[in-house]
């Protein structure tokens, strides 16, 4: 197992940004998915008769996203030096400018707990041209691709995922001095010399269940185009959704859980030894899979790990049972965990399988040694 998780992680360091393609159906982004962000073309209007490039030299694109209720989640600030100028042409005693940017990595997105709201991600890219040397010199400090400030309350989770997900990027927390400088430079916006090349919002909402996602409600990966036809303004962002097993594998918890896994799957507990595999059992139940502060769990991690949890509570009473079959009927939370299985064992890779399906559910000895349990408890309760 160890060989094959640093495996996993070379490779993400040579591929960080690895998308989930498992299917079409599968291949939504909500609040409890890590994802990467990228501006990929800006489109203006420069409401000035002159050459739109001498005019924007000092010019710079503006991404604030909020994070449910959380205002200004993320800001990444990209400068003239790092967008490449396309196609422009006069239009209206101005131009329609073309920018695409240069960095292509974009902002790593981390899964968030606690989000509450309309809506997981609501953006808005703007433009601004013409700033002052100074203004402008200040927001070079935090272009490009090597910087992305977040509010207070997000640092842990975006330090979180930049540790999981290699990227050269700095974390600029509210308390550094570059950032305070940007703070007062937005917070003086309209008061700034500059020119207005247009605001585009993107909002993308809830997710409650991802068992009831469906394509009208919900962020496909891939390229969004928006536009303020009223501005002449239109952004492609790319959305690219990552592998958060990758976050998951490296936790305590799931590597305890594979431990408890290797030690009971298919194996016989001994009468000697059954108060203590109980106790421990449960133990391990009452800590559950907790969040720390840089890494949230999503609900659905909670789950499956949870079912497989569950089958070792099942089966470990039944296997130092001498009768081994009964009369009872199985738990409420027993039946849900069984009929978990008998979807999931055989099939292919999914988000509600994903965390568990390389170890568990993939590999032909574990899935075997799970099914002998499964089994065990299936005839102990007489379920077909």
């Amino acid at each position: 197992m160890a060989h094959k998780k640093y495996f996993l992680l070379v490779l993400l360091l040579l591929v960080f940004s690895g998308s989930v393609s498992f299917s079409q159906v599968d291949n939504f982004i909500t609040q409890y998915d890590p994802y990467i962000l990228s501006l990929k073309k800006y489109t203006f209007y420069y409401p000035v008769d002159d050459d739109p490039l001498s005019g924007t030299s000092n010019f710079v694109v503006v991404m604030r996203g909020n994070i449910g209720n959380q205002k200004d989640a993320f800001i990444k600030f990209i400068t003239a030096d790092q967008v490449g100028f396309d196609l422009a042409r006069e239009f209206e005693d101005g131009y329609i400018q073309e920018v695409n940017a240069l960095d292509k990595r974009g902002i790593l997105v981390p899964p968030s707990k606690d989000v509450s709201g309309s809506y997981f991600l609501e953006l808005t890219v703007s433009g601004y041209a013409d700033l002052t040397d100074t203004d402008y010199e200040k927001m070079k400090k935090l272009s490009g691709s090597e910087t992305v400030p977040v509010s207070t309350s997000m640092i842990n989770s975006f330090a979180g995922i930049y540790h999981n997900y290699p990227q050269k990027t700095d974390i600029f927390k509210p308390t550094d001095e570059t950032w305070a400088e940007a703070q007062a430079f937005l917070a003086g916006m309209n008061t700034r010399q500059k020119v207005d090349l247009g605001t585009i919002t993107f909002k993308s909402p809830m997710i409650a269940d991802i068992k009831n996602i469906t394509a009208s409600e919900s962020l496909a990966a891939g390229d969004k185009t928006i536009e303020n036809k009223k501005a002449y303004a239109i952004a492609i962002l790319n959305f690219k959704s990552l592998r958060d097993e990758l976050m998951v594998y490296e936790q305590d918890y799931y590597k305890k859980l594979y431990e408890i896994f290797l030690k009971l799957a298919g194996n016989s507990i001994y009468q000697d030894d059954y108060f203590k595999v109980v106790d421990e059992l449960n133990d391990f139940k009452a800590i559950g899979f907790k969040d720390r502060d840089d890494v949230y769990i999503v609900p659905e991690v909670k789950k499956q790990l949870g079912n497989i949890l569950e089958v070792f509570i099942l089966s470990t009473p039944i296997k130092v049972d001498t009768n081994k079959t009964s009369e009872s009927m199985i738990s409420i939370e027993g039946q849900v965990v069984i009929d978990y299985f008998r979807e999931n064992i055989g099939g292919d890779k999914n988000r509600l399988n994903k965390y568990i399906y390389d170890d568990y559910l993939a590999n032909d000895i574990n899935r075997v040694k799970l099914q002998r349990d499964i089994d065990l408890i299936r005839n102990y309760y007489n379920i077909r």
